[in-house]
Parts: structure tokens; C-alpha cells; sequence
């Protein structure tokens, strides 16, 4: 079915300052952005030095969002934990009781940062985004069993260092968490056969894994001729899903495959319906489009920014999760649901950018277009060593000649960055996660700042 409009509609303008007046959202969505933001505002030490920057409550609440300031996890770490706990509440008792605990992200965009953590909000905002996935809706009931493929210094049970863990240990509720190694290389096939037979006896309804690893996985498993069994749904987070992974987890899971974006810090924020396209969570967040200039590939693609619903511990304004997005020429989808910002495509990270010869800033989702689409490539990894300079490491999957591949690869890298750049192409048998334990396709070595292409 459909979903009602509440504003208007038609593409979004060029300026950032009416970007919301052209996407839609229900009735309630502006209601709780003002009541948010008062709050937090009029209640909130983290925020006393941004009531200089508000015009206003007889002001537009988008206009009041756009022009204040914006926190990065540096600002979270200055006033945590109690710059963003409501007074009222006991937070010595609320962690004692064990209604909030503690929680460390993996630190890929920035250092290591400390949370509150609300499981019934984060329950909330997981079950609110699945209603926009037809496939997920159907599944995930929040009672379905779940198999976790991902870094484990990102998400499970906590662990020392080198300790192996038993499934029973890794089970936790109604998730299964399968892999042990932050390093897929660390994988041998006693290993790739172990993780196999726990998905084929736990009979997942969803599998919910990080890309680079579900596509190593899937290439480990089909070199020993291992099937595994098939989940109602394939559900991809954690990191940018590379056209290179799509083929190969494609390969292993016959299923549904969507992408859920989102934080630690902000909640399920966007996911991918069935015709492709990217849906907020406007039940649970709030999202600002920050568009780029049209030199710069805007105003179409740009970064946003998002400030959580419904957190009654920990209360973030306008957090910049470093993520950019491209938006469709027009807010509709085929799938019929029409309410808040829909994205054609998630880009990648602000902090994976690299620049062309010519000075162009390249999203991760172009470069994956080109280089993730060339056979015989499982994964990869770009570095702008120089302003001219560029090193790509390809890991092969065997489908092509080491000498068709690096020719293939070149061209496209010139295609990417001028003909002008120098290109050195190598094939190696793995590359290294971050200390995060997540995986990287694109590292800038230069310091490119992506705020200087907004608009």
C-alpha cells in the first residue's frame, strides 16, 4: 500500500535552505523534530552554546535544524555521558538497574567512543525500519532466528583477545553470531566448514552480515563445493556493499537482498526496499540533507546529518555520521511508499572520498562502479597516495588472467582519475581490516576536508 503525504513533493532544489519543504513525511514527523529540538535546547548542557545559533519557535522547524551547528563523536566524547541525559533522570540508578548500559562503537570514523545504550529504543528503531522492506516485514518479527556475519570487534559477545568462544557463548537471544576473526584471511576450511554447518543447523530466517565478509565467506564455501541453507532474506550493514561482494553473496544466498544504514549512535536510519531505493526511518530519526555544490556533483549528492526520536537516556542533535547519499530526480519510488527522504544510493563515507587529477571528488560508489564491476575481482582497496598518485590492491577470485585484470583495472583507474595519474596495480591474496575490524574500499593518504564541497 502506498503511504499518505503530508507536504509537498517534486524533486529537491539545489539550495539546502528549502530542502525539506520537498520531500514528504506524516503528520507527526515536524512535531517531534520542534519537540526534540526545544528540549534538548532548554534542557541539555551539551547544547547551552547552540541557543545563540536557534531564531526561534515562530520560525519554519526545518529552518531552525539547518542552521545550527552539528556534533561529531569529538562532541559526544566532550560532554558524555551527562551533557545529553535529561536532568530529571538517574543515571546511577538507571545503569545499576540495568535499564541503560555502556556500549563502545569500533571507532572506523573517528576514535573509540562510549555510549548510553537503550535496548528497547535501539528495538524500536530496528523494528520501525524493517516495515519498509516488504520482504523484511514479512520475516523479521523480532522473534525470528538471526545469523550475525561480521567483525567481531564490532558486534557480539564480548571477548579476550585470541579466546575462542562456543556457539553457545555466541548465541545471544535469538542471534547467532558466526565468525570469530576480525581477518577474513584468518579463515582456514576447517573454520569456513564450522561457521557453514552452525548456519545450516540454525536455519536462519535472516542472515545479517557485513559485505567483505559475507562475499569471503561465500567465495571460501563455494571453492569446497559447500552450500549453506537459504535465509528468507539477506539483510547488508556495517560497511558499503561493493558490486564485487553483491556477486558473490548473490552466489551463495538464492534470497531477497537489501542494505540497512544506520549507527550505534542514531539508530536504523535508512533501509533499502525491494525496488532498490533507500527509505528513512522517520518514525525514528530525523535526517538533514546537506547538499554538495553542482561543481562538486551536487546538488543531488550530499551528506546528511540525523537526530534520533525517541532515546529517553541519550538525546544527539543533528549528529554528522560522515555518510554521503545521492538523491533520485524525483521523491518517488516504485515500491509506492512516498514518506520522508528517499535515496537513490548511499555513497560511502565523507572520509573515503578521493579527489581526481583535476581536483573531483570520487565517492566510494563511484569508484565501486567502476572498479567493483570488473570480473575477476573479489575485493579491493584504492589509495590516493598524491594528488597524482594512486596504488590499487585487488583481491582475485580466479574468474580472470592476473594480466587481463590489471589491464582492466588501469583503464578503469584512468577513466576514474584522468589519464594524467599514475596507477599502480597489484593483486594480493588479502587485504587488512582497520583496527575497527571493518574493511575499506577507498583510503585517501592526502588530507581532502569533504566539508569544502557543500553547498
Amino acid at each position: 500500500m502506498p503511504d499518505s503525504s503530508h507536504s509537498g513533493s517534486g524533486p529537491p532544489p539545489a539550495g539546502a535552505k528549502s530542502q525539506h519543504s520537498h520531500f514528504r513525511f506524516p503528520p507527526e514527523y515536524q512535531e517531534r523534530s520542534r519537540a526534540v529540538l526545544e528540549r534538548s535546547l532548554r534542557e541539555l548542557p551539551a547544547y547551552r552554546g547552540w541557543r545563540a545559533h536557534d531564531p526561534g519557535p515562530a520560525h519554519d522547524v526545518s529552518e531552525r535544524y539547518r542552521v545550527l551547528p552539528t556534533i561529531a563523536k569529538s562532541d559526544i566524547r566532550a560532554h558524555f555521558p551527562h551533557g545529553f541525559v535529561p536532568g530529571e533522570l538517574d543515571l546511577d540508578g538507571g545503569l545499576k538497574s540495568g535499564e541503560v548500559s555502556l556500549v563502545h562503537t569500533s571507532g572506523t570514523t573517528e576514535d573509540r567512543v562510549t555510549l548510553l545504550w537503550h535496548q528497547g529504543w535501539w528495538d524500536e528503531s530496528e523494528r520501525r525500519s524493517w516495515q519498509l522492506n516488504g520482504h523484511a516485514a514479512r520475516v523479521a518479527t523480532g522473534a525470528h532466528r538471526e545469523v550475525v556475519v561480521a567483525s567481531p570487534r564490532c558486534v557480539g559477545p564480548p571477548r579476550e583477545p585470541g579466546k575462542r568462544l562456543s556457539r553457545r557463548m555466541r548465541t545471544l537471544g535469538r542471534l547467532l553470531f558466526v565468525n570469530e576473526h576480525p581477518d577474513v584471511a584468518a579463515w582456514d576450511d576447517d573454520e569456513l566448514r564450522r561457521m557453514a554447518d552452525e548456519i545450516n543447523e540454525y536455519r536462519p530466517a535472516v542472515v545479517e552480515g557485513d559485505p567483505p565478509y559475507l562475499a569471503a565467506l561465500s567465495f571460501g564455501l563455494n571453492r569446497l563445493g559447500i552450500a549453506v541453507h537459504r535465509p528468507e532474506i539477506v539483510v547488508l550493514t556495517y560497511s558499503f556493499p561493493s558490486r564485487a561482494h553483491m556477486r558473490w553473496i548473490r552466489r551463495m544466498f538464492d534470497s531477497p537482498v537489501c542494505s540497512s544504514h544506520g549507527s550505534t549512535e542514531a539508530g536504523y536510519v535508512f533501509i533499502q526496499c525491494e525496488a532498490g531505493r533507500f527509505h528513512q526511518n522517520t518514525a525514528c530519526c530525523r535526517v538533514d540533507f546537506r547538499p554538495w555544490q553542482e561543481r562538486f556533483g551536487g546538488p543531488m549528492l550530499g551528506s546528511i546529518v540525523v537526530t534520533p526520536f525517541g532515546n529517553p537516556w541519550f538525546q544527539i542533535l543533528r549528529f554528522d555520521l560522515g555518510d554521503l547519499i545521492r538523491l533520485p530526480e524525483t521523491q518517488s519510488c516504485p515500491c509506492g511508499r512516498s514518506r520522508g527522504i528517499i535515496a537513490e544510493s548511499m555513497e560511502g563515507r565523507g572520509r573515503d572520498v578521493t579527489l581526481s587529477v583535476a581536483g573531483r571528488p570520487l565517492t566510494v560508489g563511484a569508484v565501486d562502479a567502476e572498479i567493483g564491476a570488473l570480473s575477476g575481482v573479489l575485493t579491493y582497496c584504492v589509495e590516493q597516495t598524491a594528488a597524482s598518485a594512486f596504488a590499487l590492491r585487488i583481491v582475485p577470485d580466479g574468474s580472470a588472467s592476473a594480466g587481463e585484470l590489471e589491464r582492466a583495472a588501469t583503464a578503469a583507474m584512468k577513466r576514474l582519475y584522468g589519464r594524467l595519474a599514475e596507477v599502480r596495480v597489484v593483486t594480493v591474496a588479502a587485504i587488512r581490516p582497520e583496527p575497527s575490524g571493518k574493511y575499506r574500499l577507498a583510503r585517501p593518504m592526502i588530507r581532502i576536508d569533504p566539508e569544502v564541497f557543500s553547498a
